[in-house]
Parts: structure tokens; C-alpha cells; sequence
């Protein structure tokens, strides 16, 4: 009889067990199911980050290649090559701004996205 009773309370604690590791698992599961969506939002917004940084530097870059040919054309002005001497300089800075916007916005959207971990693995 104390035989019996020790192996109905091995099955209980079994049983016990079993359905802990069920919920262990369904928790699991739901954890990478919103793991994996979270990243799915941050690969989009990376994505518009990227789109938006191109279209950024080409509308900031493009009246500086206006002003370039136009300087081009007047160089024999006498005071025309010091308007065309800083222009690829300031079209280098436009091109560095744009790259501190862009990891200052993806801090802004990881803080807004969820766990930092994954805003970490995804470069822009």
C-alpha cells in the first residue's frame, strides 16, 4: 500500500511536471512569435530609414551639382572659384549629417520598437 502511494505521488509530480513544460513551451512560443514580429518592424522601418536617408541626401546633394556646373561655367569670373571651392566639402558634410540623422532616428524607433537586442542586430 505505501508502495502504491509513493508511485501515485511520483505520477502527480509528474503530471505536474508535464504540464509546467507545456506552459513553459506555449509561453516560449508566444515570446518568439512577438520576437519575430517586432523584428519584422524594425527590418521595415530600417528599410524607410534607408529610403528616406537616400532621398535626403539627393534633395540636399542636387542644388549643390547645380551650383557646381553653374560655378563651372562663371570660373573665369574673378571671384566665382571661392563659391565652387567649398562645394564638395559641404556635399561631404550633407552626406555625414545624414548619417548621424539616421542613427540618431534608429535610436528613437528601437526605443519605440521594443527589447534593444533586437534593434542591435539590424544595422541601418
Amino acid at each position: 500500500m505505501m508502495e502504491n502511494l509513493q508511485k501515485e505521488e511520483l505520477l502527480e509530480k509528474e503530471v505536474e511536471l508535464r504540464i509546467k513544460a507545456q506552459k513553459d513551451k506555449q509561453e516560449i512560443l508566444a515570446l518568439t512569435k512577438e520576437t519575430q514580429k517586432q523584428k519584422t518592424q524594425l527590418e521595415e522601418l530600417n528599410k524607410s530609414l534607408e529610403h528616406f536617408s537616400r532621398m535626403v541626401a539627393h534633395d540636399l546633394k542636387e542644388p549643390l551639382r547645380t551650383m557646381k556646373g553653374f560655378s563651372d561655367i562663371l570660373l573665369n569670373s574673378a571671384f566665382i572659384h571661392l563659391l565652387a571651392a567649398p562645394i564638395p566639402r559641404v556635399s561631404e558634410m550633407v552626406s555625414e549629417n545624414v548619417f548621424l540623422v539616421l542613427v540618431k532616428l534608429k535610436r528613437n524607433v528601437c526605443s519605440r520598437v521594443g527589447p534593444s537586442r533586437i534593434c542591435t542586430n539590424h544595422a541601418i
